[in-house]
């Protein structure tokens, strides 16, 4: 079996960051519960959406448009501190009992669990069988609108 490329080893062979700032990332994990890709555009080696396209070439995710998957049904269903906190922004729901969400980063089990816990419903991804990402900058972009 066939092991996926590491995040930290895709972004070095896409030439997005060397090896130097790799090592510094890693540095800055040790002891914390971050994520390497979080901590690289913290560092500003990164920017959220080439992490976004590089987690979804390595999960084989597809990357949504917001606009065009978001209902009105799911308005207020979570509040925009949450939204904002997890880059997470609820799309539908399916029947009384599953909410879909797009993320940034849908690999957030934290993220996922909260939303989970909060709406008392369970998550559902947005493409049959796997999950979906949506650009963070999509995502702040929706969350920064004051009608939305």
């Amino acid at each position: 079996m066939t092991s996926k490329p590491r995040l930290g080893e895709l972004l070095i062979d896409t030439g997005l960051i060397t090896a130097d700032d790799l090592q510094r990332a890693l540095r800055m994990q040790v002891g914390g519960n971050r994520r390497l890709g979080r901590i690289l555009v913290k560092m500003g080696a990164i920017t959220s959406d080439q992490l976004l396209d590089t987690l979804a070439a390595q999960f084989d995710l597809p990357i949504i448009d917001i606009e065009q998957e978001i209902q009105p049904t799911v308005r207020g269903l979570l509040p925009r501190y949450l939204c904002r906190k997890y880059d997470a922004l609820p799309l539908d729901l399916e029947g009384d009992s599953v909410v879909r969400v797009a993320m940034a980063n849908p690999s957030d089990t934290e993220a996922l669990n909260n939303i989970e816990h909060y709406t008392n419903k369970r998550y559902s991804p947005v493409w049959p069988g796997r999950p979906t990402s949506a650009r963070q900058s999509d995502v702040t972009r929706r969350l920064r609108c004051k009608t939305c």
